[in-house]
């Protein structure tokens, strides 16, 4: 008799082998220019290399989520300038163009091509005092937080849409919190594949698609 796998398992099996995958593009990713000083936010080269990725895209709508945006709206000339639109989130905003929403309960109101997930770190200084800020919560309270983004990632994007999710593997709090693999994690085993990986050390960014199991 042959060996039978529960749907479960050949998920678990699915998962572990693109993890593996991720890890060894990690080891032979390009590294983006790190030149200057952001103040503790995203380097704004991933978010020019991810501008610069939707704009060659033909499968997916010229629309992108930036859900957790730097709150002084400092990225979102690099999507305009190709052509992109751009719906920029952030609970504590402080530019115009950059709209008060909370990414964990509140999606981007419309279909979009991509989704940009760079969110406040477990463990990191506050970056607000608002209700629902991820930098403010215990563990099992940010984890829930980011799956629930997760889920609303999911039902926004166009069927063949984009995620670029940053995050990185540090410590804190006495532990080791791999970022990085958790996004992994979590978007293949709902349906996406492993497209690009580009680092900016202490950040990794993860580039992955949506796509239809037949």
């Amino acid at each position: 008799m042959g060996i039978r796998f529960s749907a479960k398992g050949c998920l678990e099996i699915r998962v572990k082998n693109i993890l593996g995958d991720y890890n060894v593009m990690l080891l032979h990713s390009p590294m983006l220019n790190q030149d200057g000083e952001y103040g503790g936010m995203s380097n704004p080269v991933i978010y020019d290399k991810f501008a610069t990725f939707m704009k060659f895209q033909t499968e997916a709508p010229k629309i992108v989520w930036d859900a957790f945006a730097n709150r002084f709206g400092d990225c979102i000339e690099f999507f305009i300038n190709r052509g992109i639109e751009v719906i920029s989130h952030n609970i504590d905003p402080e530019h115009p163009s950059v709209l008060k929403r909370n990414s964990t309960i509140c999606g981007p109101g419309k279909k979009v091509g991509g989704v940009i997930i760079h969110p406040p770190y477990f463990g990191s200084s506050p970056q607000s005092n608002k209700e629902g800020e991820l930098s403010l919560c215990p563990e099992v309270g940010y984890f829930i937080g980011l799956s629930n983004h997760v889920g609303l990632v999911v039902d926004s994007l166009d069927e063949k849409g984009y995620v670029c999710a940053v995050g990185r593997h540090y410590r804190t709090k006495g532990r080791a919190i791999r970022l990085d693999e958790w996004f992994v994690g979590k978007f293949s085993g709902l349906n996406f594949k492993l497209v690009e990986v580009w680092r900016s050390t202490p950040d990794v960014a993860i580039v992955m698609q949506k796509f239809h199991v037949w």
